[in-house]
């Protein structure tokens, strides 16, 4: 079974179909490739010389620029390669959609025979192993079999169930080998398709779908979908599954030009959980109780007053603090998963290529930081858990719960902290830019929408703030 694929003879990176661990020698056309370190299962790996600035081709075509010069069997992802897009883009979409008339292919795939005839052929669908079945037409010269392979690839696209007779399990593996996301959110995926998704529509054809018969699942879902039988899945989760099979969907048009019905179907309400912030009382009592002997307290402080995630708080290592230029680098998050069966720690990049920040630190927090970090090597995380290990993610969440608890404040989850941070910004005259930037979003509209709280406090100070009209004065 081959390790990884070459999707056009064009390309400069391979797909790695599994896990490709350092050392390893990659069959490519013909030769190897030997990988120069670990690629995770559905990301690339160079097999050319790729310099900084040059683009890394796949499918045929650039998907992006190389960041630094990779070596052949270099890991190429996110940390070293960047799309060409580049700016602020701010646009209006208004579509003018006419439909496009067939072109014929550039070349004719066909043979003249022995008894004189001509035979054509086009490819008819692919089978689930990605390999493609062929049909052929025929003919007395080239141009009528020309023509007939022409109206045959036409009639594919009109009746798009002959283009597409792969099962959702089926296509789903193809997906799930293709797609170039973090092994945390390939396992969040592979938990929903074998959870969810695969029990009720594993078996039916990806063609069959339709707008009603998936409106019908996710309903069901919300109803009935927990496996305990106990009632069914929260909001957030059945439109996740269903945002994740109309991407399956889209993969399906794309590599098949199987135009599936269900695209139509609208996807689930879902109104995101407003996150409520600390007020100032409650600040005052959380930083009476924090001590700064406790991890936990350098912990608040990190996302209170520098806005990280608690995954990015906990994979924090010495040597991403410059205490010169005071400022933190974040660069890693940690992050629980479970991968081939067994619950482990994963430290990996963080959530998006914006999210990769340095963010200015409080001289107040610098100094906390400098006597935590005193006696620790540059490599130790700040926030270490067993030896050599960062702190878990959960164990954080569970001492805040804890301390909150202790101080008489009702529950919330760390990330209010990240919240109540970018709120107390705001407040206090920051640029919604500049507070965008250190939260790591590639889009003020997030920072404004998601991060934003103002208190009653600060409307009340607004409305008095206002010039009072006097009647009859």
């Amino acid at each position: 079974m081959p390790v990884a694929i070459k999707i056009n003879p064009k390309d400069n990176v391979v797909v790695a179909l599994h896990p490709i661990a350092k050392g390893t020698a990659v069959p490519v056309d013909g030769a190897s490739v030997t990988a120069v370190e670990d690629i995770p299962q559905g990301h690339k790996m160079a097999i050319a010389p790729i310099h900084a600035g040059e683009n890394v081709i796949k499918y045929g075509f650039p998907i992006g620029h190389a960041t630094a010069d990779a070596v052949p069997g270099t890991w190429m992802h996110t940390h070293n390669v960047k799309t060409n897009l580049s700016g602020e883009i701010e646009y209006s979409y208004h579509p003018n959609v006419h439909p496009l008339a067939p072109v014929a292919p550039e070349t004719f795939m066909g043979y003249r025979r022995k008894d004189g005839r001509w035979e054509g052929r086009y490819i008819a669908m692919r089978l689930p192993d990605g390999r493609a079945k062929y049909k052929s037409v025929y003919g007395k010269t080239h141009d009528i079999v020309k023509k007939k392979q022409l109206a045959a690839i036409q009639a594919l696209a009109k009746e798009p169930a002959a283009a597409c007779d792969l099962t959702v399990k089926e296509l789903f593996a193809q997906y799930l080998a293709q797609a170039d996301v973090k092994p945390s959110t390939r396992e969040r995926y592979r938990f929903m398709i074998e959870r969810h998704i695969l029990p009720r529509l594993g078996q039916t054809p990806v063609s069959k779908l339709t707008a009603k018969g998936l409106s019908d699942f996710l309903r069901h879902l919300k109803n009935h979908g927990r496996l305990d039988g106990k009632g069914g899945l929260s909001p957030k989760t059945v439109r996740d599954v269903a945002v994740l099979i109309k991407s399956l969907l889209r993969f399906a048009q794309a590599e098949y030009h199987c135009v599936c019905d269900a695209l139509n179907a609208r996807l689930p309400v879902y109104t995101q959980k407003k996150i409520e912030v600390l007020s100032d009382t409650e600040l005052a009592v959380l930083g009476k109780a924090l001590l700064p002997s406790k991890k936990i307290s350098l912990a608040v402080m990190l996302a209170l007053h520098a806005g990280l995630r608690v995954g990015e708080v906990c994979a924090l290592r010495v040597c991403d603090i410059d205490y010169l230029a005071g400022t933190i680098q974040v660069c890693r998050s940690v992050q629980r998963i479970t991968l081939n069966g067994k619950s482990q720690l994963l430290v990996q990049r963080p959530k998006s290529d914006s999210s990769e920040r340095i963010v200015p630190l409080h001289p107040e927090l610098l100094l906390l930081l400098k006597k935590a970090t005193a006696k620790l090597p540059s490599d130790a995380y700040i926030m270490a858990g067993q030896i050599g290990q960062p702190m878990d993610p959960r164990t954080c969440q569970y001492q805040f719960t804890v301390l909150l608890k202790r101080c008489g404040i009702h529950h919330r989850g760390f990330h209010a902290l990240r919240h109540t941070f970018a709120t107390r910004c705001i407040e206090n005259g920051a640029d919604i830019k500049s507070i965008s930037e250190m939260l790591g979003h590639a889009d003020i509209k997030t920072t404004l929408k998601l991060y934003v709280h103002p208190s009653l406090e600060s409307k009340r100070r607004c409305i008095q703030q206002i010039n009072f009209l006097k009647i009859g004065a």
